[in-house]
């Protein structure tokens, strides 16, 4: 993936304004250091001029030859918009309220116990179905991470694991269970076994076997709730914030948060073509040739892929209900399935039904193929009101770069205070996919979430070209 953005959006023609305790995100003298001419805003309108809940066309993907960073960020920006676009009265996509409801994207079901997973495609004027935690798997169907070079390893956790302890190798060579882990005087993890002995410089001792080298074994600090992840050489794995290894978050106006992932109509033959050996290239469609290849395979079957010139495009999307927000016009929303849990228990939520529900947007990855990049380029949005930010650095409308200080205050869907000293905890986990379990010693209630880089970015400075 060679670009990583992160967006925020309002809806209902919001503007930016200074960011004053959440009232909004951007601070008041920032530097617009990639803006979108009114012309180039009109032309992404099927109709050739920007019109509230007007249909826009998807970016040309065929056609991506960027020549700054600005062009990544544009070609997310249209996507983005495409995806969320009302489709009234565009032809092809069959009465969906907005283009991924409609038939030209496809649900990808949770992993199975099989370690496998279907799509479905959508059906216009039937609800879709959301899960409440969201996991990557790897080759041996365990969560995934990305540590902080971008590089993925699989998790092996004391929590999948239950009642069985994570075996390491100790610097003697010899192989121990850890009991436990503990914080020394410096902050540093210390390993201990059931003797209360130190491990010292333990390596990870996979159990699964595909790929251990790149497997690492998850442990958190005893009375905090730090995880920490050890490779097979011993190194502790520095990870992004908010990896997807099956946690569950709760928003503060009560609502689970809710995942799906989709794929359009393009990925989902090129899929299907792939596992009925009918291609011989396995990466994504970069070229007319390729697309051709696909098309001509759908058509085949009867199937004509809509705006096919958006390649290959992945989705991945967060809700949360709708019906207690205080503003519940600012966000997009869709008529959903999800599941229902028995409450009763403040330590253990269990499934017990489902239910169609309202739930509006609060995050989406936009991932797609274009020219040039089969390895498919991205970017993240998300509701400008999810989180507080953390401190950051922006270039002003003088050149000269400035400090935003953290965010103060409350008020947002995933913070009650922006000021809590141990924001981005940990309170609940879904290890069956049936039943929602807390992280000791929490219960089964909303956390104060950060927003640790605002813009994407590392280095906490927004991005320029």
């Amino acid at each position: 993936m060679v670009l990583g953005l992160s967006v925020l959006w309002g809806c209902g023609g919001n503007k930016p304004t200074p960011n004053k305790g959440g009232q909004g995100p951007f601070p008041p003298n920032f530097q617009v250091a990639c803006p979108v001419t009114q012309d180039v805003f009109n032309s992404w309108f099927a109709s050739g001029k920007a019109t509230e809940n007007g249909f826009v066309l998807p970016a040309n993907s065929l056609a991506f030859t960027p020549k700054s960073n600005c062009d990544f960020y544009t070609w997310s920006e249209q996507m983005f918009l495409w995806i969320t676009s009302p489709t009234s009265g565009s032809k092809g996509y069959d009465g969906g309220k907005t283009v991924m409801e409609s038939p030209v994207f496809y649900d990808v079901s949770p992993v199975n116990s099989a370690g496998n997973r279907t799509i479905t495609q959508h059906t216009a004027g039937k609800p879709i179905r959301l899960f409440s935690t969201i996991r990557q798997t790897g080759p041996n169907n365990l969560p995934v991470i990305m540590d902080k070079k971008g590089r993925l390893f699989e998790v092996e956790s004391h929590v999948m694991l239950a009642k069985e302890k994570l075996m390491m190798r100790a610097a003697t060579g010899n192989p121990d269970q850890v009991a436990h882990v503990v914080a020394d005087a410096n902050g540093a993890p210390q390993f201990k076994n059931a003797a209360g002995a130190t491990l010292e410089r333990p390596k990870a001792m996979p159990i699964h076997k595909v790929n251990p080298g790149r497997i690492v074994q998850e442990f958190v600090v005893e009375g905090t709730n730090k995880h920490i992840y050890i490779d097979t050489g011993g190194n502790q794995v520095a990870t992004e914030a908010g990896q997807a290894t099956g946690n569950v978050l709760m928003a503060q106006n009560g609502s689970l948060v809710y995942y799906i992932s989709m794929v359009n109509d393009v990925y989902a033959y090129f899929l299907t073509g792939g596992k009925n050996n009918v291609f011989a290239d396995t990466l994504f469609p970069t070229t007319q040739g390729e697309l051709s290849n696909i098309t001509k395979y759908a058509a085949a079957a009867g199937v004509t892929l809509v705006d096919s010139n958006a390649l290959a495009m992945e989705l991945k999307t967060s809700w949360v209900e709708a019906k207690s927000l205080p503003d519940a016009s600012s966000y997009i929303t869709i008529d959903a399935v999800i599941p229902v849990y028995d409450t009763t228990n403040q330590y253990q939520w269990v499934q017990k039904g489902e239910k169609t529900t309202k739930l509006a947007l609060v995050g989406m990855h936009v991932v797609g193929s274009t020219l040039a990049h089969p390895e498919m380029i991205w970017a993240t949005f998300e509701h400008e009101k999810n989180a507080p930010n953390a401190a950051y650095f922006y270039t002003d409308t003088a050149g000269n770069q400035q400090r935003m200080p953290q965010d103060a205050g409350k008020g947002w869907l995933f913070s009650a205070n922006a000021s809590d000293p141990n924001p981005n905890l940990s309170f609940m986990k879904n290890p069956t996919g049936e039943t929602i379990d807390t992280v000791s010693p929490h219960t089964i209630s909303a956390s104060n979430t950060l927003r640790v880089h605002p813009w994407g970015a590392d280095s906490n400075v927004i991005p320029n070209p």
